[in-house]
């Protein structure tokens, strides 16, 4: 799985939640209960030092639909307003697509 292996790049805290459940990214069987599908609104929250990096990484897979080449550049997600707060701590809602 991209999203869980993209994650597991960064030394940071990474959380991904569905309005419902929140769960460590890292772990696919955490992920895998989120039963996001296309359209699902993601909220990620990366606490570390890497985090900023970590939360523009996570964020562009997914407006990238996990690299589908035909996916927009334009696409239809757009930042939740936070790109870290300069405390190593980013917190970004996304759609999930793909």
């Amino acid at each position: 799985m991209q999203f869980v292996e993209l994650a597991n790049r960064y030394n940071c805290r990474i959380e991904v939640s569905n309005g419902v459940l929140t769960v460590d990214a890292k772990s696919i069987m955490s992920v895998m209960r989120l039963a996001a599908t296309r359209g699902t609104v993601l909220r990620i929250v990366t606490d570390g030092a890497d985090a900023a990096q970590a939360a523009e990484a996570m964020t562009d897979l997914v407006a990238s639909e996990f690299g589908r080449p035909e996916a927009s550049a334009c696409s239809p997600l757009a930042p939740a307003g936070g790109e870290g707060n300069g405390k190593g701590r980013a917190d970004e809602d996304r759609n999930a697509e793909g």
